[in-house]
């Protein structure tokens, strides 16, 4: 029997098909076990996730559940301080008392959001470029072209800029938290600078920062119609995802409901789908993918899972080509307002809030207090018959009313004891307000250019 040269191009495993012809004239053909070798040239950018085994959307949304009840505790924080805006409108009616709202958290939170805005989005553009280590002419051209382009392109080239970062800066005073991730839009075929909120960045409270994170994951919501034009151009893999359900995030039910909407869509199919993009550590020998021209150890990778159907859609290399560090390459920019004992920040949410609370008790005692001193209810005896309850006289006008057996009108009805708000209320009031402000402006100190003591 003779062995004729191994056949190669088939793409198998590392041993090669073998042709052998034997004495009788017929030929044998050995080849290894039929299984598709992980070890073929891939382009660096490529999509891995047909040769990844799903062990590893498992893995990476239990880990996501785990950093979701990390800060369960500033979720709650951040859900129920969005009633102490006063953005809601509410009937003072039901209560039989008055439902006012306090501005104090409101106003700190919308002057902070317009002196920033004034400072980061000024109508010319917001770029400005500083040349280091000594000025030339040609230098300062450049510098100057760079800078008129820049600018160009983040006020008319992205029109969505300036709305999307006055939006963040609104969440960002409010949560103490704001996230930007700059990256390559798919569809939009140019670089984008998006903000994310505090509810859709999920990183676990341990963490001290993105780069040192052991995972974190982005959440976006995408209809179908924006999910297929991914798979079908080849962003994705063409995988048939499960219809989503209504989001039950409490943040998003807190947000719709100040805004007067609701989650419940008259169409389930219109229902968009809950998309993870998830930044972790991985070693993808661990499932099923060897890459013999890379490190034994975890590397920076970054998965998309359709959440409803935990089916991935992306594997996709967090480095940069080319990089022999395999550092991570980092995407989103976190803003944090004042740092504190965990990975997320303080706003004024956290600063102000137990005395927009204060306040918001003291207003409703007032103005309670100031309704009932005007139209006062009471108590009649049992017996007395009224037409109505409502005993308003106009000037000139005389009501009747049947006393019964009573023979003093005064002894058949008995207003309440209401007392009025004293001055020593009055000034705790007054108190509170100028300390929460006083806290209020120690976080926005003006740092604008030209200012001689920053």
């Amino acid at each position: 029997m003779n062995e004729l040269s191994p056949v190669g191009g088939f793409g198998l495993s590392d041993q090669a098909t073998v042709v052998s012809v034997n004495d009788d004239g017929g030929v044998t053909i050995s080849s290894p076990a039929v299984r598709r070798s992980r070890d073929e040239p891939l382009d660096f950018h490529q999509n891995l996730a047909d040769r990844v085994d799903e062990a590893v959307t498992h893995e990476l949304l239990d880990r996501y559940e785990y950093d979701q009840k990390s800060r369960s505790g500033f979720i709650e924080n951040y859900t129920s301080g969005i009633d102490l805006l006063g953005l809601e409108t509410k009937d003072d009616k039901s209560k039989k008392t008055s439902q006012i709202g306090h501005p104090l958290l409101l106003e700190s939170v919308v002057r902070a959001q317009s002196a920033a805005g004034a400072e980061l989005l000024p109508s010319a553009g917001p770029c400005k470029v500083q040349l280091l280590g000594g000025n030339d002419a040609g230098g300062d051209d450049i510098a100057q072209a760079f800078q008129d382009d820049m600018n160009a392109y983040l006020t008319a080239g992205a029109p969505e800029y300036y709305p999307d970062t006055d939006r963040m800066l609104f969440g960002f005073f409010y949560s103490g938290n704001a996230f930007k991730k700059i990256y390559h839009h798919p569809l939009r075929k140019r670089p984008v600078s998006e903000s994310v909120g505090v509810e859709d960045l999920i990183v676990s409270q341990d963490a001290t920062d993105l780069e040192t994170a052991i995972q974190y994951a982005h959440r976006s919501f995408m209809s179908t119609s924006q999910v297929r034009r991914m798979q079908t151009f080849g962003d994705w893999v063409d995988e048939d995802l499960a219809q989503s359900q209504p989001s039950t995030d409490a943040i998003k039910q807190a947000q719709l409901r100040t805004a007067g909407l609701t989650n419940t869509s008259s169409r389930p199919q219109d229902v968009a789908h809950e998309i993870l993009e998830i930044t972790a550590d991985l070693d993808l020998a661990d499932y099923g993918f060897h890459q013999p021209s890379l490190p034994d150890l975890p590397l920076s990778y970054i998965v998309t899972i359709d959440k409803a159907s935990r089916k991935k859609l992306a594997v996709r290399r967090g480095w940069k080509d080319g990089d022999e560090q395999f550092k991570r390459r980092q995407r989103f920019v976190h803003y944090g307002m004042v740092p504190s004992f965990g990975f997320l920040c303080l706003g004024f949410l956290h600063l102000l809030g137990n005395q927009t609370k204060a306040l918001r008790g003291i207003w409703r005692l007032l103005v309670t207090s100031g309704m009932y001193a005007n139209a006062p209810g009471g108590f009649r005896a049992k017996g007395v018959k009224m037409s109505t309850n409502d005993i308003n006289p106009g000037p000139g006008e005389w009501q009747e009313l049947d006393i019964g057996s009573f023979d003093d009108i005064a002894k058949a009805l008995m207003p309440m004891p209401y007392k009025d708000v004293s001055q020593v209320f009055m000034s705790l009031a007054e108190a509170i307000g100028q300390d929460a402000m006083r806290m209020g402006g120690m976080a926005t100190t003006e740092v604008g250019e030209g200012r001689t003591n920053t």
